[in-house]
């Protein structure tokens, strides 16, 4: 919604996915008395370098979806689920079924189709080759968080932490707040800050609008890596990933539904 109004800043776009993790220091405070800091040195620091990732990974799919329709994205970026089954097999040593292989070749080659019959879905006034571009980088966002997934499933297992919610809330605030400054220093340097309040003005859909879909999108991307990270704490990484392509899936069949009722 931020770039197909208006929008154009690809690291405050990047920015919102973490910046929102003062939301979690309220109940962390509130659960100190009791469990104090769970989390070790070696933990921490793995996962300061797995925010640094998780800052680059938002960049490149910032930058993929400035260029590509949302559901173009979304199936373009479930191409995630072939990267996190060999990352997997590589670092974890995941062990698969049939059916994992099944949904890895069905979801692999669906986005291959995508990629070669481009030309329908491009939009209006924007040229092939950046749709191309946002493409490719779609899917080298989705190879990196992939690989985030699975470090941190590897990472988790490496530190021997018992896991509750309050190891999940202090992984993700020191990994949300090393990505959110790994976005804040090319902020400053292009001086997205300074220019924040004239793109504002210039939203289509209204200043009051444009602020209020960056706070909500910035509370709704933490919320969502509130679960992810669990999922990927308690289990697995492709079990995070199955339940993100079946609200992917419930996703397309809305906007498939939406786009005939237009018609």
């Amino acid at each position: 919604m931020y770039f197909l109004h208006g929008g154009h800043k690809r690291w405050l776009s990047a920015f919102t996915v973490t910046t929102g993790f003062p939301i979690l220091i309220l109940p962390i405070a509130v659960s100190y008395k009791r469990h104090r800091f769970l989390i070790t040195t070696r933990l921490a620091a793995a996962s300061g370098l797995l925010g640094l990732l998780l800052g680059f990974n938002s960049y490149l799919y910032s930058f993929g979806t400035a260029y590509l329709p949302v559901s173009v994205a979304s199936l373009v970026g479930s191409s995630q689920l072939a990267f996190t089954a060999a990352f997997a097999f590589l670092i974890v040593k995941q062990r698969f079924n049939h059916y994992t292989v099944n949904a890895v070749v069905l979801m692999t080659l669906g986005s291959a189709v995508l990629g070669f019959h481009m030309d329908g879905d491009i939009p209006k006034g924007e040229s092939k080759g950046k749709y191309a571009l946002g493409f490719f980088m779609t899917i080298a966002a989705s190879a990196t968080h992939a690989l985030f997934m699975t470090l941190l499933q590897y990472t988790q297992g490496k530190a021997r932490v018992p896991v509750d919610y309050v190891v999940v809330l202090q992984v993700q605030l020191v990994i949300s707040m090393v990505a959110t400054l790994f976005c804040v220093v090319p902020m400053i340097i292009n001086g997205d800050f300074q220019n924040l309040a004239r793109e504002a003005a210039e939203f289509r859909l209204g200043e009051k609008k444009y602020y209020m879909i960056v706070v909500l999108a910035a509370i709704g991307l933490q919320v969502m890596i509130i679960g992810s990270l669990g999922l990927v704490l308690c289990s697995s990484s492709l079990v995070d990933l199955r339940c993100a392509l079946y609200f992917l899936s419930m996703f397309l069949i809305s906007n498939n539904t939406n786009c005939r009722n237009a018609m």
